[in-house]
């Protein structure tokens, strides 16, 4: 979700494209090997430090507000700070995706360049370490904490798979939000671009469609503002046995993709694909207009879906004008 304090300037015209949120796949390196993941297993080439600030200051001028800074594990760069401290002082909203296994400290001006820390909680300790790993529960806990305690907001998601799909596992991950503070993303797993080279063994994860529906009910039923990422659409669609479906995509015009050597794709579900334009060989201008615009309407990643849902919403109000908007 688009976070923080944002000047939205909503453009209903697909020919005019102002990337508002720009996710950058820093890299595909990952020191976990979550079970319904496969980035590790991607190559490990990456654009080069100097490349990403250009890239982040080149995206800033067209309008970025929000840089997500994702993976792999985007801790594992070592230039990672200087990303963040950049897109801060070009007035740009940040957020890490992590594991949370740090493998170097972190710098007090590294803590006051993230405005949201994303990380994942999978359950209790069993149904955690099931998917991620062992030793991995109480480290990732224990970043939880440490970045409340500077003052960051954490938003933690909880993938929903055949290991965890317990009314207990989610009551847990409620009962750690209100502990630390943090906001909870529910997300059934399901095959994409991003993690295809474990294709069959997330199908073996996938849930049933009523368990997905009985597991978001129950997040219905318990629904805390305070507590759930999540809005209430979202949340009322997939307990529906829906899938998200909007008039329009709002992926390509006002979000898109940077993968880790500077190709550009409207969404995950389109990245890695030969005929997506490079920002370095285009121009980034050049290559936010070359964005590949399909007729998709339907999203299952919760992330994309809730922009859209906030995005339909904020569209049939005044462009430009200053908003709160969730983090």
């Amino acid at each position: 979700m688009l976070a923080g304090n944002v000047r939205l300037p909503v453009l209903t015209d697909r020919a005019t494209r102002v990337p508002l949120k720009v996710n950058f796949i820093t890299n595909y390196n990952c020191n976990l090997h979550c079970n319904y993941c496969g980035t590790h297993e991607l190559p490990k080439s990456m654009m080069k430090a100097d490349q990403l600030v250009d890239a982040i200051r080149e995206l800033a001028a067209l309008g970025m507000q929000q840089a997500n800074f994702i993976g792999g594990e985007p801790f594992l760069r070592k230039d990672l700070p200087d990303a963040l401290a950049t897109a801060k002082q070009a007035g740009v909203a940040t957020v890490t995706h992590s594991n949370g296994i740090f493998l170097r400290p972190l710098s007090e001006e590294t803590f006051a360049s993230i405005d949201v820390f994303h990380t994942c909680i999978n359950g209790s300790r069993d149904a955690h370490e099931a998917t991620r790993g062992s030793a991995t529960y109480d480290r990732a806990v224990a970043s939880i904490a440490l970045m409340r305690s500077k003052g960051v907001c954490v938003n933690v998601d909880m993938i929903i798979t055949s290991q965890n799909a317990a009314f207990e596992e989610l009551d847990h991950v409620f009962r750690l939000a209100a502990e630390h503070g943090f906001r909870v993303n529910l997300a059934p797993v399901f095959e994409h671009r991003l993690v295809e080279v474990n294709a069959s063994r997330i199908r073996n994860l996938r849930l049933p469609g009523d368990r997905v529906q009985a597991m978001f009910r129950h997040a219905l039923d318990n629904f805390d503002p305070d507590l759930n990422y999540n809005s209430i659409e979202y949340l009322e669609t997939v307990a529906a046995g829906d899938v998200p479906t909007f008039d329009r995509c709002w992926t390509g015009t006002h979000s898109i993709v940077v993968d880790p050597m500077g190709f550009l794709s409207r969404c995950y579900q389109y990245v890695r694909d030969p005929a997506n334009p490079n920002g370095f060989e285009v121009g980034w201008r050049a290559a936010v207009d070359q964005v590949v615009i399909t007729d998709c309407v339907t999203c299952q990643y919760s992330n994309h879906a809730e922009d859209n849902y906030f995005l339909a919403r904020e569209a049939k109000r005044a462009s430009g004008r200053r908003l709160q908007v969730k983090a």
